[in-house]
């Protein structure tokens, strides 16, 4: 009989593959597809037919699937006010920035405000699922942090600073307007002086009051 790790390897891609097509999150299909593989293990035994072992484990993972989703379905409403996401910027590399104001933001990860967690990464179909943002709310958010990048970026060039990266923490008001919770300091960004070097948060405030002194 063709033992659990030979099925786990020939049929996890195509589990996989089968979750992703149905919740369209990379990260949520990997979760309930390692799932669904833990479970069929702890029933390994009561399978009789080996060759149905496809099909049987396909099912498990979408009824996972689907009661998560359900679950958070019905928490969707259930966001308080004060909940908070850390949505962060990195741009391509400190060496070669990007010079097109189109590519500017390239990188981003969005992570849950959870100092418990460590501030876990969470994908936008995931927060989703899991009631923790609408449709549509990922998407104006990163166009909040888009124009306040280039806000950003503009006024440290201005003073001879280029900016790699940084990162904002967004909330919601009681009205579900996403805003800005973060004050604009050295403590959420990182750049480099015209001589190449990336002072840390103490320095380059004083680099900055110098500079507007």
């Amino acid at each position: 009989m063709t033992g659990f790790d030979d099925l786990y390897e020939t049929h996890f891609p195509a589990v996989y593959r089968i979750c992703l097509a149905q919740f369209r999150d990379a990260e949520f299909a990997a979760e309930i597809t390692q799932e669904a593989f833990s479970r069929a293990f702890a029933q390994w035994e009561s399978l009789r037919d080996v060759d149905r072992f496809l099909t049987w484990v396909t099912a498990i993972a979408l009824h996972f699937g689907y009661l998560k989703a359900n679950q958070a379905q019905a928490r969707s409403n259930e966001l308080p006010p004060d909940e908070m996401l850390d949505l962060a910027w990195t741009s391509t590399s400190t060496e070669n920035p990007d010079t097109d104001e189109q590519n500017f933001i390239r990188r981003w990860i969005l992570t849950l405000k959870d100092d418990d967690q460590g501030d876990p990464l969470v994908s936008e179909r995931l927060c989703i699922l899991k009631g923790l943002l609408k449709e549509g709310e990922y998407d104006r958010t990163l166009e909040i942090l888009v124009r306040a990048g280039a806000v950003l970026r503009k006024a440290l060039d201005d003073i001879g600073l280029k900016l790699i990266d940084f990162k904002m923490e967004f909330g919601f008001d009681e009205n579900r307007d996403i805003f800005i919770v973060d004050e604009i300091t050295p403590d959420i960004w990182r750049v480099q002086d015209e001589a190449g070097n990336i002072p840390d948060q103490i320095e380059c405030a004083k680099m900055i009051l110098d500079k507007i002194g």
